[in-house]
């Protein structure tokens, strides 16, 4: 049995997530046995890579200065994430950081 645990700091981004997968029908389900369910994951990364590179270049921030304010040392993983290169994409931790850093709502980086 494949489980998913998500762990926040913030209770209140539970029911968002919550939301997002019961509209994606995983009630009951894990991941991995849902039909179609890897491809609707990518498709929100798509949308949440997109989401944080239009906001994050109409505010005139560079991946460099994103990846920095993370912690990161280097770009290279920023940068990889964004663009949903050699398999990269940004975690639950990142999202919130983002969203911190561009100070948005967290929901502005999953909007269609």
């Amino acid at each position: 049995m494949n489980v998913l645990f998500i762990v926040l700091n913030d209770l209140a981004y539970l029911d968002e997530i919550l939301e997002e997968f019961v509209a994606l029908k995983v009630r009951g389900a894990t991941i991995s046995e849902s039909e179609g369910m890897e491809e609707e994951i990518k498709k929100i990364y798509r949308r949440i890579a997109k989401n944080i590179k239009d906001i994050r270049t109409s505010k005139k921030i560079s991946q460099e200065q994103m990846a920095l304010s993370m912690g990161f040392t280097t770009a290279t993983f920023y940068t990889n994430a964004e663009s949903l290169k050699r398999d990269k994409h940004f975690n639950l931790e990142h999202i919130i950081k983002i969203s911190k850093i561009l100070n948005i709502d967290i929901q502005e980086l999953f909007k269609e």
